[in-house]
């Protein structure tokens, strides 16, 4: 998503950015960084994966089968997240974290997976930040 938005800036259409990334590029403090960087790194995929996984997805498979679980559990991730520009990027990823859930029968299979990228994507906003003066 942070990819998308770069390149779609590069060549002159400047969607609005995600509400997280709009924060990053305004915060004017390293202890509020931190703070964020914490929240969207550690606490979110925690957090995430536990309600979306652990309990919708979960919920969802006793009535449905897995891959309408999948889809539904997905959708609902995608929509709450509030960002139209990213829907289908959101959408995709948290497919993939419900397959992975599916597949390693261990939720921090998905956390692990959520955290290294909520991490990356920060690295990139941080560097578009304060290298390229995004």
């Amino acid at each position: 998503a942070t990819f998308s938005f770069y390149i779609f800036k590069k060549v002159g259409f400047t969607p609005e950015p995600q509400q997280v990334m709009h924060l990053y590029l305004q915060a004017d403090s390293f202890f509020l960084l931190s703070i964020m960087v914490f929240l969207s790194c550690v606490v979110a995929p925690f957090a995430e994966e536990i309600i979306f996984r652990s309990v919708i997805y979960t919920g969802f498979k006793k009535r449905f089968s897995i891959n309408i679980s999948i889809i539904l559990s997905s959708l609902i991730f995608a929509l709450l997240h509030n960002e139209l520009f990213v829907l289908p990027a959101l959408f995709a990823f948290a497919c993939y974290l419900s397959h992975l859930f599916e597949k390693y029968e261990n939720l921090w299979v998905p956390i692990s997976v959520h955290f290294y990228n909520n991490f990356f994507s920060t690295v990139i906003v941080l560097i578009l930040k304060y290298f390229y003066n995004i």
